[in-house]
């Protein structure tokens, strides 16, 4: 976030992190089709081991145009402090009331939609008995879903604000847990992906 900060004017973050998410995103719909040709064509464990040399190979790929990219120099950095004193400081931060609200917001996130997002894959295929070649169809309407709210969500971000935006993202992203405890048909799962590309 600092390294974008330094890159990207204030105004113009949110249409970024936008077209980010939607060129990235883009590309993700392609790979999760080519997934699904892989898990297909080869046989467990080779095309598991194929899908981790290639997530290991975009991953080295990445860091290497990460590497040659030129950062603007920073401040001079500020002198070193002791544990007890950046413990202190610590404190004081979290003394803020705004700021605390936040970090335990992001930490109940952590324990709430980033958790449970892993499992509905597992729980559509396991109540509706989905083959694990079609699961890839969900992994590419989650993409599209996230590409579309993307694309909405960079230029709402930057005209009502970021807090906004992020409280309706959570609050969607609670109506899809109740969602998938409601919906009873193939049909309804596909919705569960959707909304999970939205928050």
């Amino acid at each position: 976030l600092a390294f974008v900060g330094k890159l990207i004017s204030r105004n113009r973050r949110g249409v970024f992190y936008g077209y980010w998410y939607i060129i990235g995103t883009g590309l993700a719909v392609f790979g999760a089709f080519g997934i699904k040709y892989i898990l297909a064509t080869y046989p467990f464990p080779v095309n598991f081991a194929i899908c981790f040399l290639l997530a290991f190979s975009f991953l080295c790929l990445a860091n290497t145009f990460l590497a040659i990219t030129r950062e603007p120099h920073a401040p001079k950095a500020a002198d070193r402090t002791s544990p007890k004193e950046y413990f202190s400081n610590a404190k004081s931060i979290l003394e803020n009331t705004s700021f605390l609200r936040f970090v335990l917001c992001m930490i109940m996130s952590a324990f709430g939609p980033a958790m449970t997002n892993v499992f509905y894959i597992i729980y559509v295929r396991e109540r509706f008995n989905v083959p694990i070649g079609d699961v890839v169809i969900f992994t590419a309407v989650l993409l599209i879903s996230q590409i579309i709210a993307a694309a909405i969500g960079g230029k709402l971000t930057d005209k009502l604000g970021a807090k906004r935006v992020f409280t309706a993202s959570r609050l969607i992203a609670a109506f899809c847990s109740i969602w998938a405890l409601m919906t009873n048909n193939i049909a309804g799962a596909y919705i569960i992906f959707i909304i999970m590309g939205v928050c």
